[in-house]
């Protein structure tokens, strides 16, 4: 887009100066930046649809169909959780894909570490940099719900699992809305 508005004005600052310039010929000069600005725009839009391309092909999006949730994303089958570590590795929240920027200060906000560990007989643990929460789990027909005990206060949540770069992911959504979810990776 900066791309599209600096040739645009440049365009118009040749017009003008070939203008002031003056000359008998001005209309085949005007005609002439006129088919240059065309060309220019025509080549930077293409220029810009192929960056934009490019950077989602770098940065792949879970949820990447604008209006989604992430009750729509593509699901695997649920693995078997017993025994397993799964760390906090990005998330979608409130409608957007979280950047690098975003995970670390989440991260930050957690001490450095957040971990979903899952046990035997239906045994969770949320690990922060700062404590643990104890919690259950238990499997769904399409995923596993999760509820964490926070001082008293349940934590649920509804994990979905799905592939990521050809990594397992395990999606955990906190509420019906589907806006907001964290990603894990297996550790």
């Amino acid at each position: 887009m900066m791309k599209k508005l600096l040739a645009v004005s440049l365009s118009t600052m040749m017009v003008l100066s070939m203008s002031a310039c003056g000359g008998s010929d001005s209309s085949a000069d005007t005609t002439a930046a006129q088919e240059t600005e065309a060309e220019v725009t025509v080549e930077t839009e293409a220029e810009t649809e192929a960056e934009t391309e490019a950077e989602t092909e770098e940065l792949p999006d879970l949820v990447d169909v604008e209006g989604a949730t992430i009750w729509d994303i593509l699901r695997v089958e649920t693995p078997d959780l017993t025994n397993t570590s799964w760390g906090l590795s990005g998330g979608y929240i409130e409608g957007e894909e979280m950047t690098q920027e975003d995970l670390d200060q989440t991260l930050e906000q957690y001490g450095g570490q957040l971990d979903f560990n899952f046990g035997e007989d239906g045994q969770a643990q949320m690990v922060q940099g700062g404590g643990t929460m104890e919690g259950t789990y238990e499997y769904l027909d399409d995923g596993v719900s999760v509820v964490f005990d926070n001082q008293g206060a349940e934590l649920p949540y509804t994990c979905l699992f799905t592939e990521m770069n050809d990594t397992l992911v395990l999606v955990a959504v906190p509420d019906e809305s589907g806006t907001s979810g964290l990603y894990f990776s297996q550790n």
